[in-house]
C-alpha cells in the first residue's frame, strides 16, 4: 500500500509544470531535518510528502494545500493503518503549510523545513528562478512580479520568519530577512522598468 502511494506521490512531483514544487524540493526537507538530527514522527514525514501534493498554478477557488490536504486523508483512510487522529494531524501539518503559520506544535518543524531555505541566499534565488519557471507562462512577468512582492510582504510582516525553537533564530530570521529584502528591491526594479 505504502508503495502504491510513493509511486502516485512521484507522478504527482513529477507533472511538467512543476519546477520548485518537485520531489528535489521534498528530498531537500528530509536532508535538513537529517542534517539537524531532527526525528520526525509519521505524521511529519506524511504531511512532507504529501504538502505539495497538489500543485496547480493558478490555483482554485480552494488552496492547494487542501487540496492536498484531502488526497492526503484518502490515502491515509483506505491505504494505511493510520488511526484517524494520526490522519488529522497530518491533514492540519499540511494545511498550516499554506500560510506557513502553525496551528499545532508538530507543525511547526514542517514549516520550517519547507521555509529552510529563504535563510540561503544562493538556494533562495534559485528556488525564486524555479518558482517564476511556474508562474510565469500562467501570469506574465507583470502579474508573476506583483504576486512575488505581495508574498514577500506577507513573510517581512511576520513576527518571526521561523517558528520552531530549532530554527527561529537571530542568525535564521535575518538571513531570511536580508534575502527577501534583497529579492523585494530586485522585483521593484523589474516592476518599475516595465513602466
Amino acid at each position: 500500500m505504502i508503495t502504491e502511494i510513493l509511486l502516485d506521490i512521484q507522478k504527482a512531483y513529477n507533472e511538467p509544470h512543476r519546477y520548485y514544487h518537485t520531489l528535489k524540493h521534498i528530498n531537500r526537507m528530509f536532508e535538513i531535518a537529517r542534517y539537524h538530527n531532527i526525528e520526525l514522527s509519521k505524521e511529519q514525514v506524511m504531511a512532507i510528502w504529501f504538502h505539495d501534493y497538489v500543485y496547480k498554478v493558478p490555483r482554485e477557488n480552494v488552496s492547494n494545500e487542501l487540496l492536498s490536504s484531502i488526497e492526503a486523508r484518502n490515502y491515509l483512510t483506505y491505504q494505511t493503518t493510520f488511526k484517524c487522529e494520526e490522519i488529522n494531524t497530518v491533514c492540519v501539518i499540511i494545511e498550516d503549510t499554506e500560510k506557513e503559520l502553525p496551528l499545532i506544535k508538530p507543525s511547526e518543524i514542517v514549516i520550517d523545513l519547507d521555509l529552510y531555505d529563504l535563510a540561503d541566499m544562493k538556494t533562495y534565488f534559485d528556488n525564486g528562478l524555479f518558482i517564476e519557471k511556474e508562474f510565469l507562462p500562467v501570469f506574465g512577468e507583470e502579474e508573476f512580479v506583483k504576486g512575488r512582492i505581495k508574498w514577500i510582504d506577507s513573510m517581512l510582516e511576520r513576527k518571526s520568519i521561523f517558528v520552531s525553537n530549532l530554527f527561529n533564530t537571530i542568525d535564521m530570521n535575518c538571513a531570511a530577512l536580508r534575502n527577501l529584502k534583497q529579492d523585494k528591491a530586485l522585483l521593484e526594479i523589474r516592476r518599475d522598468e516595465k513602466k
